[in-house]
């Protein structure tokens, strides 16, 4: 989504810092790359451009979130509303995801927090009432544990 739009026209062309003029004319007999010689071409666009990445594979910081910081400073190409609804949906991005992490995993890590603080035990079976000591039947406790994997 936001990816996307803040790469969008995709055309890796960009208006160079101090653009020069003087390009506007037809030029004719023109010898493309793979070797084809077109009779004329038409140039409609009087300043040059320049290439730029407009890929966020290609920036130099950190690319989360998806935000117009990745516009390369000497390559503008995004449009002033496409900066700021780039900047608007990158972090809104963020904070869906962090509310999300939030919500599902919050519980578990404030009861694990808490558990530092209080006791998380829990009692199984009743108080018998009968002290160990009092008893004189008794001469030593072997504790029982009952394992539900074995």
């Amino acid at each position: 989504g936001s990816y996307a739009y803040a790469q969008y026209p995709y055309d890796n062309i960009c208006d160079p810092v101090a653009p020069t003029t003087g390009h506007a004319r037809e030029y004719q007999e023109v010898k493309l790359l793979n070797g084809t010689v077109v009779s004329s071409i038409a140039v409609l666009r009087d300043t040059d451009v320049q290439f730029c990445s407009q890929s966020w594979h290609d920036s130099d910081s950190f690319p989360f979130p998806p935000s117009s910081r990745l516009e390369p400073e000497d390559a503008k190409y995004m449009t002033d509303s496409q900066r700021k609804l780039v900047d608007i949906y990158g972090w809104t991005v963020l904070v869906a995801i962090v509310a999300y992490f939030g919500v599902v995993f919050g519980s578990d890590f404030i009861s694990s927090v808490l558990s530092f603080f209080r006791g998380m035990y829990s009692p199984s079976g009743k108080d018998q009432k009968v002290d160990f000591s009092a008893n004189n039947e008794i001469f030593a406790y072997i504790p029982q544990i009952t394992l539900h994997s074995l």
